[in-house]
């Protein structure tokens, strides 16, 4: 997944890797089936219903976290607060990426238990590495972007490529 993106005042974005939903009803296995339920982001519906490796970035927000690149492995098990067992170990902190109207270009790789992030621009080539191997490994699914209500994201010339 390559898609170029121009950084903004407070970008905060999701990709979702080989994104599947639960299989129980209304959240099918195809995710595109219940597309309809998450016309508003609600976080809940997306860490509780479905299977999905989840790259988040947070920039320049005034909030207590304040930057970060993380993974996730969704969903999380009934009755266990998503924040205790969905993280990828590996948060990256004050990377300093992401500045207003510089663009980046993005590429997410998923081989194995493997998934990475590299990020060129700003003339940086940074690449964030993640181990997946203590969560089940997924092996199909959509792959989604999730913009989150309030911040801003260009995106153009999303590519995926199959290997």
């Amino acid at each position: 997944m390559t898609p170029n993106m121009m950084g903004s005042s407070s970008p905060s974005l999701a990709r979702h890797r080989k994104a599947t939903g639960i299989g129980e009803a209304p959240y099918e296995k195809d995710i595109f089936l219940w597309k309809e339920l998450r016309n508003r982001a609600r976080m809940p519906l997306y860490f509780n219903y479905m299977n999905a490796l989840h790259i988040s970035y947070s920039v320049g927000l005034p909030d207590a976290e304040g930057e970060y690149i993380r993974a996730r492995r969704y969903p999380a098990p009934v009755g266990v607060p998503f924040q205790e067992v969905t993280e990828i170990e590996g948060t990256h902190w004050g990377t300093g990426l992401f500045k207003l109207d510089v663009p980046y270009q993005l590429t997410v790789t998923s081989v194995g238990s493997s998934l990475s992030l590299s990020v060129r621009g700003d003339e940086r080539n940074e690449r964030f590495d993640w181990d997946t191997s203590k969560f089940p490994q997924l092996t199909g699914g959509r792959i989604g972007l999730r913009l989150m209500p309030g911040r801003m994201s260009r995106i153009r010339h999303f590519t995926v490529l199959q290997t």
